[in-house]
């Protein structure tokens, strides 16, 4: 349907569809479509869309699929090349910054091991206590007002049905 709908449309949901696309290439699913996305795209529209829409109109004559599939395809021939340079930049920036989260995350785990023991074996985790006491605190604070508003919700709705 989004190669039919207008350019707009067509944009948002091929750059959801690349991202899908290269996520299971990187999982070990499929191949990488940062290679042929740009022609990929033009050959899908040109060969199965527009013929299906073809077909369509065939059937239902006011059917204005083909007329858009056309338009869309005109448009990325002009413009499709520039947004899948684009979109490739943006996922391997992406990729970049997931990285470095997982590394900031490896490193400050690795940062609290070596800080509960200072060689001797023993435990120096009271000095960071004061923190977590303060996140206990405060994540219990969160599911006493869930379950409180929750209770009140429930009584509510008891309230009214009597």
């Amino acid at each position: 349907g989004h190669c039919t709908q207008g350019y707009d449309i067509f944009l948002d949901w091929n750059a959801f569809f690349f991202m899908e696309c290269l996520t299971n290439f990187k999982a070990g699913h499929g191949p990488d479509p940062r290679a042929g996305w740009f022609k990929g795209q033009i050959s899908f529209i040109e060969f199965y869309i527009i013929p299906l829409a073809e077909r369509c109109s065939a059937l239902v004559p006011s059917c204005e699929a083909v007329n858009g599939a056309r338009t869309i395809v005109n448009t990325w021939k002009l413009q499709g090349e520039e947004f899948t340079k684009d979109i490739i930049d943006r996922s391997g920036r992406e990729e970049q910054q997931e990285q470095a989260h997982h590394m900031a995350k490896y490193t400050e785990k690795n940062d609290r091991v070596k800080s509960t023991t200072d060689g001797s074996g023993k435990d120096n985790t009271k000095s960071k206590s004061k923190k977590n006491r303060l996140w206990r605190r405060l994540a219990s604070f969160h599911r006493r007002k869930k379950n409180t508003t929750h209770r009140n919700s429930t009584a509510s709705i008891s309230s009214d049905t009597q």
